[in-house]
């Protein structure tokens, strides 16, 4: 599984649903980068915006089950993690899917899969706010590396970062413990049925160990909420 290919578009409603809808004729392993994206998708249903031409928005397609979308998402998060250490800029994860400078999200990752004509296929989709300077009016926990960095950067640049990154990370047998050791860096708070809790571990599946006063529970991640201390 790897990126092996490059479409760039000048506007389309959302790269993920871009690439859904060609599945057909869409060779495995193609990257689909949108200028502008009218209707970017978030997790739970949310809308990543992103200004034309400011920001980076791209899927990808992989061959690959639900079991290998986990490793997409890791290599993924870790990826655009790498592509900012390049350029001088320490960023820390929030599970499952968001990369944060400080206490601000600059980039996010929405992973789907789908089954055509008996195979099951990953698209991913990425968004990271990149020369955008107020990217704050449409969510207060929003900004970008020009904001953080005072400086503009190549677009292309960071694009190609990223998939060189992923490349070499998605095959590793170390991806899983290289996620776990970058992910708890930072203290997770987590909400479970109201209450909060401590994330204290998680497993390559996802299942997600939390702690508060001394009760210890094991919950699947997609059914917690996370903020980062």
């Amino acid at each position: 599984m790897k990126i092996t290919a490059t479409t760039i578009l000048e506007t389309t409603t959302s790269t993920n649903t871009y690439v859904k809808t060609h599945l057909d004729t869409m060779v495995p392993g193609t990257l689909v980068r949108a200028i502008a994206q009218t209707d970017g998708k978030g997790r739970r249903g949310t809308t990543w915006h992103a200004k034309p031409g400011k920001n980076l928005t791209f899927s990808f397609l992989l061959e690959g089950d639900i079991a290998a979308s986990r490793r997409v998402l890791m290599a993924s998060v870790l990826a655009v993690v790498d592509a900012l250490d390049g350029i001088g800029v320490c960023a820390s994860v929030k599970l499952p899917n968001d990369v944060y400078i400080d206490h601000h999200k600059v980039a996010g990752i929405l992973l789907e899969t789908t089954v055509q004509r008996g195979k099951a296929f990953i698209v991913c989709g990425v968004g990271i706010n990149v020369n955008e300077l107020a990217p704050d009016r449409y969510d207060p926990i929003a900004s970008s590396l020009a904001v953080k960095t005072k400086k503009t950067h190549a677009l292309g640049v960071l694009l190609q970062a990223f998939t060189r990154a992923f490349n070499d990370q998605i095959n590793e047998t170390t991806l899983f413990q290289a996620f776990k050791t970058i992910t708890l860096r930072r203290q997770h708070v987590v909400m479970h049925h109201q209450n909060h809790y401590r994330l204290i571990d998680f497993t390559p599946d996802f299942t997600c160990q939390i702690e508060t006063n001394g009760d210890t529970k094991h919950v699947p991640c997609e059914r917690l909420t996370f903020t980062l201390k």
